[in-house]
């Protein structure tokens, strides 16, 4: 069944999320942003749409409003809104709590456990969607809405959520940051970093595969006091990163 949703934020969840739904056949009726060439951004590649820097959709035909923008203007955002009174709004945070929206009679969670960039697509009916709400029924027409978007779609209390951002950190942020280190190290010796990238695939693969504890090589692991001492001595020059090298090695000794 085909719905009406309009996106609050143009930022990058909501740029994928906005042309997802259209994807799935729903219609997005309007993007907001408080800058208003940001919305445009999004709503001239979302045919039908318009764009707009005014909170007030008391006049909106949307059943949802969907709230995609960072944590840190997602409350004031909130706040701010006068929304249609039968309509359903939630937010997309991992990391913030569904009572943010408690002011609105349906809100909810619509959390798609992913990481998000403009510049690539992604594809949603891959990704986990994590749903928490007021009531059952709105709960029910959250879940279906997601279930159009993807199938792996469940239920996630707000300290659900939390604990999973948490992981998601270590797993998502905290890796990607590392690979940039990686990529900053070999291309100090005119190396390229695509040459870690069969490496770096194999090691996602096998942490999926056989868990990350049992998936674990290199010198740390093998207690190999020689080869880190020498990547230290290499690291001699950035004590940062020789900090960093030795507070890995040694959490990862502890699995020994």
């Amino acid at each position: 069944m085909q719905q009406t949703i309009t996106l609050i934020g143009s930022g990058n969840v909501a740029w994928q999320l906005g042309q997802a739904l259209q994807k799935a056949g729903h219609r997005v009726e309007a993007v907001y942003s408080r800058t208003l060439k940001n919305a445009e951004a999004l709503a001239n590649l979302l045919p039908g749409c318009i764009a707009t820097d005014k909170p007030d959709f008391t006049q909106s035909k949307s059943s949802f409003f969907l709230i995609a923008v960072n944590d840190q203007a997602l409350q004031s955002v909130a706040d701010q809104l006068n929304l249609p009174a039968n309509s359903i709004v939630a937010h997309t945070s991992g990391s913030m709590p569904m009572t943010v929206l408690e002011r609105f009679p349906k809100h909810g969670v619509f959390y798609p456990l992913q990481t998000f960039t403009k510049t690539k697509q992604v594809d949603l009916s891959e990704v986990y969607f994590g749903i928490e709400a007021s009531g059952k029924e709105v709960y029910k027409q959250l879940f279906q809405l997601a279930f159009t978007l993807s199938r792996k779609v469940q239920s996630m209390s707000s300290a659900q959520r939390k604990v999973i951002h948490i992981a998601a950190v270590f797993a998502c942020n905290f890796t990607n940051h590392l690979f940039s280190i990686s990529k900053q190290i070999l291309e100090k010796e005119q190396l390229d970093f695509e040459l870690l990238k069969p490496l770096v695939k194999e090691t996602v693969e096998k942490a999926f595969l056989l868990g990350p504890d049992q998936a674990q090589t290199g010198p740390a692991i093998r207690g190999d006091e020689k080869i880190i001492q020498q990547h230290l001595q290499y690291l001699t020059d950035k004590p940062d990163l020789q900090n960093l090298y030795r507070l890995l090695s040694e959490n990862i000794r502890k699995q020994l």
